[in-house]
C-alpha cells in the first residue's frame, strides 16, 4: 500500500499542476528507514494517496483497490470479501485506477474517513493483521461480516 500511495503522490507531485516548482522524486523513493525525514515524507505520501482514495473512489472501489494493490489479495478473495463475483472484484479495481487518475476531486482533506482509512492502512502493513482493515472496508459498505469466533454472519452499520 504505501507503495502505491507512493506513486499516487509522486503523479500528483509530476502533474501541470505542480511543474512550475522543483519536484522531488527522488525524495519520496531513495531514502534509508532509520533517515526521520525519509519517514516523515513516506507518511506524507501515505496520507496523500489514502485522501486520493476517499476522494475519488467509492467505497467498493476503494476496498477492492486496496486489498488487491495494496495487500495483493487475489480476486477470488476480494469478490468473497466484497459479496460480488471475481469478475466484478476486476471490473471495481479496473475502475478505481481510471477514477484515481481523473481530475479534479472533491477535496476531503481531514476528513474521518480518511484519518480512519490511513490508520487502519498503517496498522496493516506494520502488523501484518489485515482483519480490522477488512472489517472497515466492509462497513463502508454495509455488508454484513462474518465473526471470525462463531462464524455467525452479522450486519455492519454503513
Amino acid at each position: 500500500m504505501a507503495t502505491t500511495a507512493r506513486h499516487v503522490a509522486l503523479n500528483e507531485l509530476t502533474s501541470a499542476r505542480a511543474r512550475h516548482e522543483a519536484s522531488a522524486p527522488d525524495a519520496l523513493g531513495i531514502a534509508t528507514d532509520d533517515d526521520p525525514s525519509a519517514q516523515a515524507e513516506r507518511a506524507e505520501a501515505l496520507a496523500v494517496g489514502t485522501r486520493r482514495l476517499v476522494e475519488r473512489l467509492t467505497p467498493a472501489q476503494r476496498a477492492a483497490f486496496v486489498l488487491r494493490v495494496g495487500f495483493g489479495y487475489p480476486y477470488a478473495q476480494i469478490a468473497d470479501l466484497l459479496d460480488t463475483s471475481p469478475a466484478g472484484a476486476r471490473q471495481l479495481v479496473s475502475r478505481a485506477r481510471r477514477d484515481l487518475l481523473r481530475s479534479p476531486a472533491q477535496p476531503v482533506e481531514g476528513s474521518a474517513a480518511h484519518r480512519h482509512l490511513l490508520r487502519e492502512l498503517v496498522f496493516a502493513a506494520r502488523t501484518g493483521d489485515l482483519s480490522r482493515l477488512e472489517l472497515l472496508l466492509q462497513r463502508d459498505l454495509g455488508l454484513a461480516t462474518r465473526d471470525r469466533r462463531s462464524g455467525r454472519r452479522r450486519v455492519t452499520a454503513g
